[in-house]
């Protein structure tokens, strides 16, 4: 691998050098922080294109492309023959490394694996969290843990396999082990049992394991009609219990058909930071296992960067993937052939990857986002720490409102309009049911409408919205404003020309606590009075309402105070807050002595006495 000839980061000109000397070949690069740490592992099909892609003047802006950038200080790269050698490289680098800025699942050696040792003359088969190189068959990994632990203890009952070591010196062993004489083991060690025969029950159990247990059933079906034609009814009649038992087995797994197809689907969702990958794994047209996988994301991350992710780590682990693979959506199509070259590859045959829009394959897409969206939500509602713990309230205003999305993050708009000459506005942020701090925001309306409560709300949305755009941030999962239809309405019309496409949006109005949708003036949602839901929306539009009051009553303050120093004659803006910050307040200026003022730069005796003199007369009343 190439990189710098010492353990300190380079200058900026070093980097720049080695951005120079990058060649135009397949592989992958490393970005590294300046302690050396890799902070980022990609492929490229051409690393000196892909690499300078990141440090371009001009290219789009893109806030997690930005912090990246921002901590890389140096770069290794590794040229490959191909592209697909890249992506394999790249996820072993992504496994080694952890980088803080790639996506990463959850780690694999909390899901085992089922191994089958195909290359000992008496194949093993157990349960293992790692994968080695050599001839194993490695199936998985296992979510369900409980489950493949159940159906391997049951499927070595009916086909015995040995527990004992791999290295045992079989030509020496005279005597059988305890397993032998429990009736968990036919010793083939000892010549009890042909290693053909023991190889065939190895070979029963991969036909289960890989979803092949209607082949299975006809395998046993068959040797025993041919037991009981030889009149071998012993051996038939073990045949026989054999059936039943897979029978009951797969009795107490089925679940409704899917065609008769191997094939995998796949379906992410995700909630912010937090997210939920699904794949539901089908052989022969049975449901064979759905594997659920939770991990995090940064909130920059696009959906298409974090589903494309989430598949590449996950085949990454799988030995055998099936001839066809579901995609949803939102995973981009443009490295389809790359990812079905390197499938193919691992698999030893053709992998087509299909993004249905109808029939079957719609619905097993569609059955694996329902399951991603529930176990996303039952982590959501069950983190173990209260600060991740997403209060049941805001379950239950997703479903009182209808809203796609898990309405996390809420932000209230308030306007403070006393009837005064300013209007000022306030909008808070709550997270999880909670307030955040720092996302509340404050505005001075800038609008010439007077006293208009509707343009007042339609400048706030604009000038929030542009910022969260030009800046790349998330929009808030919910945007509440404090009013009825014709606020909703100037907020929803400030959105259509910022080109904001499926923000939720709801008014709340005090009066009868209605709830009030775009579009929809005549048709309020009324929630009950106990609901939590409704609890919810009236903290953040209390919140918002207080904070909008006391940033009027601030500005309320400094008006007065300023109107009194405004009055004095040939006292301009500097002087005023060079009065303020010396002396800290209007009342403190106009009990200071003459020669205190006179003290301060470009205050002279004249200007003293004018500051004193009118400081010291009474305010007129408004007429």
């Amino acid at each position: 691998m190439n990189s710098s000839s010492d353990d300190s980061s380079p200058a900026p000109d070093a980097l720049a050098r080695k951005l120079e000397r990058l060649p135009t070949s397949p592989g992958v690069y490393l970005f590294k922080d300046a302690k050396g740490k890799v902070i980022y592992v990609g492929k490229a099909k051409n690393l000196s294109s892909r690499v300078h892609s990141y440090f371009r003047e001009g290219r789009p802006a893109d806030p997690k492309t930005d912090l990246l950038v921002s901590k890389v200080a140096d770069l290794d790269y590794l040229v490959l023959a191909s592209e697909m050698e890249a992506l394999v490289a790249e996820n072993n680098f992504i496994k080694e490394y952890s980088p803080r800025y790639n996506i990463q699942l959850r780690d694999d050696k909390s899901y085992p694996y089922v191994r089958i040792t195909l290359e000992e003359e008496l194949p093993r088969i157990f349960l293992t969290r790692q994968m080695e190189e050599g001839g194993s068959l490695y199936l998985g990994p296992y979510t369900d843990v409980g489950a493949i632990r159940q159906t391997l203890r049951v499927l070595k009952s009916l086909f015995p396999i040995r527990d004992c070591p791999g290295d045992l010196p079989f030509d020496s062993l005279t005597r059988e082990c305890l397993y032998y004489h429990i009736g968990r083991c036919k010793a083939p060690c000892t010549g009890r049992q042909s290693v053909a025969e023991y190889r065939d029950g190895v070979e029963k159990v991969r036909l289960y394991l890989t979803g092949k247990a209607a082949r299975l059933r006809d395998l046993i079906d068959g040797e025993m009609r041919r037991a009981a034609e030889e009149q071998r009814y012993e051996q038939a009649a073990r045949f026989r219990d054999q059936l039943q038992a897979i029978e009951r087995l797969t009795h107490r797994q089925r679940t409704q058909t899917y065609g008769q197809e191997d094939r995998d689907a796949l379906a992410l969702a995700r909630d912010r930071e937090d997210c939920c990958g699904v794949v539901l794994r089908l052989r022969g047209g049975r449901l064979l296992a759905s594997e659920t996988y939770h991990f995090r994301a940064r909130e920059a991350e696009a959906d298409a960067d974090v589903a494309l992710a989430f598949f590449q780590q996950y085949y990454h682990r799988v030995q055998q993937p099936p001839p066809e693979v579901l995609l949803p959506a939102l995973l981009p199509d443009g490295e389809d052939a790359l990812l079905a070259d390197w499938l193919s590859e691992r698999r030893g045959g053709r992998v087509t990857l299909r993004r249905p829009q109808r029939g079957l394959g719609r619905e097993l897409l569609a059955l694996a986002l329902e399951n991603a969206r529930t176990k996303l939500d039952e982590s959501l509602a069950t983190q173990g720490s209260k600060a991740g713990r997403v209060p049941p309230e805001v379950f239950e205003l997703r479903e009182a409102l209808g809203l796609s999305a898990l309405p996390r993050v809420i932000e209230g708009v308030d306007i403070s309009n006393t009837g005064d000459r300013e209007i000022v506005a306030a909008l808070v942020s709550f997270r999880d049911g909670a307030p955040r701090k720092s996302g509340y925001r404050r505005f001075r309306i800038k609008g010439k409408d007077g006293q208009d409560d509707f343009a007042a709300v339609a400048e706030v949305v604009t000038r929030r919205f542009r910022r969260l755009k030009e800046e790349g941030a998330p929009f808030p999962d919910l945007l509440l404003i404090d009013g009825g239809p014709g606020q909703v309405g100037a907020a929803a019309e400030a959105l259509r020309a910022l080109a904001v496409e499926g923000q939720a949006l709801i008014g709340l109005a005090k009066r009868e606590e209605a709830i009030y949708r775009p579009g929809a003036p005549d048709a309020p949602v009324m929630l009950p009075q106990n609901s939590g839901a409704l609890r919810l929306l009236q903290r953040v539009r209390d919140e918002s309402h207080r904070f909008a009051r006391g940033f009027h009553r601030e500005r309320r303050g400094k008006r007065s105070i300023g109107s009194a120093l405004d009055a004095v004659p040939g006292l301009g803006p500097a002087r005023r807050r060079l009065l303020l910050d010396q002396f800290g307040s209007v009342q403190a200026v106009a009990g200071a002595a003459l020669s205190e003022l006179m003290a301060l730069p470009g205050i002279g005796e004249a200007l003293a006495r004018r500051i004193l003199a009118t400081l010291a007369s009474p305010p007129e009343e408004a007429p």
